[in-house]
């Protein structure tokens, strides 16, 4: 294991394993006396002190991301140090692949026939992940980085398949056309550029390949955003209030998808005390929680205290109905 330790890291290491943190509980609050200063600075012991009371668990990216730039400590050897320091009562390593989340997407598919809800960054890692050598369109629910910055990765589909129909509202579409300008010029056009068919929606019902498509008007703070019922499936993510004149939409469905972020509430999303109560308001047969951020904790904990028809979505669940 010293391998993975450069010199300066080594006599940290080397510091901390001769120095070991104290810790004392007294019930409600967690204290640390903390390392050496010129070890390792008081502000991150702060940081994972403060991280461990709020939420009882500590991912090593966190840390990571918090330390690594400072202390020239690389992540091998973060991890290495945090182990030999014997303070796991604080830190928790995630060792589930549940727990490793990309951008919130979905593909629902029926006959061979497959759409994709939102192309964030992760798009392509998510399409080459599962071998999805075709698609026949993709729908949008809002214009946030996180669900679009993908759309150049059609590409390969286009070249493959010809235009990609895309579904979205106006105002969605004419934000992917300032940001994307190359991919929908009509003059001088990039000949590399993903060939897209822009359909623009409102909140009627529309056919896709058989399937009654119904558009649901949502709140995502103040933006107005759109989620989708397929069939006996609901997809909505990014929601904070939905008007009671929508919710009938979401009526008798077999599967709903909604969105967790987070323990605490949140100004623009459901946190998972509202995701419940929405559950429980909507009354799906079963109900999967998505767009969910590290702050909800990791997912085997949280999935034992979820109603026995409510389960925490992650990267690669297929759901057949």
């Amino acid at each position: 294991m010293d391998k993975l330790l450069d010199p300066h890291t080594k006599k940290i290491c080397d510091a901390l394993l001769s120095d070991i943190v104290r810790t004392a509980d007294n019930g409600e609050e967690s204290t640390v006396k903390f390392f050496r200063k010129d070890l390792i600075s008081m502000t991150i012991w702060l940081f994972i002190l403060k991280s461990y009371n709020e939420y009882k668990t500590i991912n090593i990216e966190d840390i990571a991301r918090e330390i690594a730039p400072s202390s020239r400590i690389s992540k091998p050897s973060l991890r290495l140090i945090l182990e030999n320091a014997k303070i796991k009562k604080f830190i928790r390593f995630v060792d589930n692949p549940k727990d490793n989340r990309l951008r919130s997407s979905i593909m629902i598919s029926w006959n061979d026939i497959r759409y994709i809800i939102d192309c964030g960054p992760d798009f392509r890692q998510q399409m080459l992940r599962e071998n999805i050598q075709s698609i026949n369109g993709v729908l949008f629910t809002h214009e946030h980085a996180d669900h679009t910055a993908g759309i150049d990765d059609l590409r390969p589909y286009t070249y493959k398949m010809g235009e990609v129909p895309i579904y979205a509202q106006k105002r969605v579409i004419e934000n992917l056309k300032v940001r994307f300008s190359y991919i929908f010029e009509t003059v001088n056009r990039y000949a590399g550029a993903p060939k897209l068919t822009e359909n623009i929606i409102d909140y009627k019902t529309f056919i896709l390949n058989g399937i009654n498509v119904s558009p649901i008007a949502i709140m995502h703070g103040n933006l107005p955003i759109t989620a989708y019922r397929f069939g006996n499936v609901a997809y909505i993510t990014d929601l904070k209030t939905i008007s009671d004149q929508e919710k009938k939409k979401l009526k008798n469905l077999d599967i709903l998808i909604v969105n967790a972020l987070r323990i605490a509430a949140h100004p623009t999303h459901l946190n998972l005390e509202e995701a419940l109560a929405f559950v429980n308001e909507i009354k799906p047969k079963k109900a999967y929680f998505t767009h969910i951020s590290h702050k909800l904790g990791f997912h085997e904990d949280v999935e034992r205290t979820l109603p026995e028809n409510v389960f925490l979505s992650y990267d690669g669940l297929s759901i057949s109905l």
